[in-house]
Parts: structure tokens; C-alpha cells; sequence
């Protein structure tokens, strides 16, 4: 007996043309697919939607069906509320907003491989900017000498936003979600994967209808005391393009804020903070905007530590859409 195939669905369809004409299954194991869907069946099927395929007879349920029934009922459970266009953001950004919850703030090394080094590249840039920026304001150098070293170091942060959206999150349809997305042999997962997809759907379609709604989702960077000084340094003499923009905090970066300094330097967050953060721009679900933002973040780290979100509003001071 051959086992049961799942995938994730990763847009809004109808199910009788889910069943009959995209997997285009036969009359004779229909009867079986609508048994191990119950409640995708007569619905129309949302992105995100576990989908449970078989070519078993009707009446042989095995423990791993089973198991696999029950992950996609949690998974319907929890999109409870989502929309269509929410849950799409969320299928198509699902790496990166289970990065979000996972790493938190990067200045304790939580985060590895690609991700951590990009993220680390824009605190060491913004901590240039900071340093610049102060030679500048105690007239160690003039105007003329501070604008063009700063667009300098401007262009190398929007590389390294450019970076971030490529390598960090896989924005580029190369990350795990975006290649087992769609119908094929090479799209179905593992009933060890859904069970991890279906422990994390809840949180991360939080987060994905926050983005939906406009609102960035960002991650604390561990810039030291400095915070306040960068949004000074990179918004003086560009005030109109540092908009400012509502962001959220997943919960393990909320808490980490006021942590993730060495060398007590903690209490300087409580003045301020920087964040990377990840939203949709007005091209829609299919584009991620990628920013750095400044802000008062710190003064909600207490409160935030055993919850999961917090919104925040901030100065928006760069932006990369990637498409």
C-alpha cells in the first residue's frame, strides 16, 4: 500500500476543481480523497490548507493517514480568521516569518549561516553611519565631506538589504516553502514536515496578516547605545524620505531588545532601538519590502517578554523591494 501524499496549498481554489481537474484524479479515488479531506470538502481551499492525497482503498485508514487528518484540521483550525489574501502573504513568506519568531536579536548569536552574516553586515554599517555621523557633528569633517561618504555607505547598506532578501529569507522562490509549493511529484512533504508547518501556522499567520494590513514585522539588531544617533545620522538632510511606518515584533525579539547588548549597555535600549523589518508594499503579495527602521522600541521590552506581538511605529530610513 502506497503512503499518503500532502502538500501545502499556496492559493485560494475551488475543491471539486482541486480534486477533479488540477490533481485530476479518477472517479474511482475520489471517494478516498473526499475521506481523508473532510474539511476542505465543498469549501474553497485556502492558501496554506494541508491537502491529503491517496491512492488507497476508501475503507483502509492507516495510523499515518490518520495523523496526517488530524495536522490538517489543526492547520484549518488555526487560519480560523485568516483571509484569502493574508493567508497567501503567509505562504509565500513563510520562511522568513518563522526566521522572524525563531531568531530574535542577532547580537547574541542566536542566528546562523547566511541570514545572521547579512544581518550582521547592516549593524556594522549602521554602527559606520554612527561613527561618521559623529565626526560630522563635532566638525572633524564638512558637509561636503560627510554627504558623499554617507550615500557610500547608503548604497552598501541597500546590497545588503538586496542580500538579506535574497540569501537571508529565500525570497527568490529558492527557500523550502517556496519549492514544495504547487502540485508535482517533487511537492509533497513528509508527515514530520506538516507537523512542523501545522505547529507554527498560528504564530506565523499572525504575523503574515499583520503584513497584510500594511504593518512591517522586524527583527531588533544589536547596535549598542547608538540607536537614536543612527536615525539622526542617516535622516539629516533626507527628512522626506524617512517616512514614518507601523512595524510588530515577534516574541522571542521583543523580549531580547533589552538583552542582547554585552557589557551593560542594556538600559541604553530603553531610549531606543533599530530593527530590520519585512513588509508589502503596494505591488502586493508577490513583493517583500525590506527596511531598516528607527524607533522607540526598548520601553516595551518588559511588558513584551511573555507575549508575542507588539506594535510599534518608527522611522522608516531605508527601504529594498524585492520582486
Amino acid at each position: 500500500m502506497s503512503s499518503p501524499h500532502v502538500f501545502v496549498n499556496d492559493r485560494p481554489q475551488n475543491y471539486n476543481y482541486l480534486r477533479d481537474h488540477l490533481l485530476a484524479l479518477p472517479v474511482a479515488l475520489r471517494p478516498k480523497f473526499d475521506q481523508l479531506n473532510p474539511y476542505l470538502r465543498n469549501n474553497v481551499v485556502m492558501p496554506g490548507e494541508v491537502v491529503i492525497v491517496s491512492d488507497g482503498p476508501a475503507h483502509m485508514c492507516t495510523p499515518e493517514k490518520t495523523q496526517l487528518m488530524q495536522l490538517a484540521q489543526d492547520v484549518r483550525m488555526s487560519m480560523i480568521g485568516t483571509t484569502n489574501s493574508e493567508a497567501e502573504v503567509m505562504v509565500q513568506n513563510f520562511d522568513v516569518l518563522q526566521s522572524i519568531l525563531s531568531y530574535g536579536s542577532i547580537g547574541i548569536g542566536a542566528s546562523t549561516g547566511a541570514w545572521s552574516k547579512h544581518l550582521a553586515g547592516i549593524e556594522n554599517l549602521l554602527k559606520e553611519i554612527e561613527t561618521l555621523h559623529q565626526r560630522w557633528r563635532y566638525g572633524a569633517m564638512t558637509n561636503d565631506q560627510f554627504f558623499p561618504q554617507r550615500r557610500t555607505l547608503f548604497a552598501r547598506m541597500e546590497t545588503q538589504l538586496k542580500g538579506v532578501g535574497r540569501v537571508g529569507t529565500d525570497l527568490n522562490n529558492r527557500g523550502k516553502m517556496k519549492r514544495i509549493l504547487g502540485i508535482s511529484s517533487k511537492s509533497y512533504l513528509h508527515t514530520g514536515e506538516i507537523a512542523g508547518y501545522a505547529r507554527h501556522v498560528r504564530v506565523v499567520s499572525k504575523l503574515a496578516s499583520s503584513m497584510s494590513k500594511g504593518t512591517y514585522v522586524g527583527i531588533a539588531l544589536d547596535v549598542g547605545a547608538g540607536a537614536l544617533e543612527i536615525q539622526e545620522a542617516c535622516s539629516v538632510g533626507r527628512e522626506s524620505e524617512c517616512t514614518r511606518a507601523k512595524y510588530v515584533e515577534g516574541g522571542k525579539t521583543a523580549a531580547s531588545i533589552g538583552l542582547a547588548t554585552v557589557g551593560g549597555t542594556a538600559g541604553a535600549y530603553l531610549a531606543g532601538a533599530v530593527c530590520i523589518a519585512f513588509g508589502i508594499p503596494t505591488g502586493g503579495a508577490g513583493t517583500l519590502a525590506c527596511a531598516v527602521i528607527g524607533g522607540s522600541l526598548g520601553s516595551y521590552a518588559g511588558g513584551m517578554a511573555g507575549s508575542h506581538f507588539g506594535e510599534q511605529a518608527g522611522e522608516k530610513l531605508f527601504e529594498h523591494i524585492e520582486r
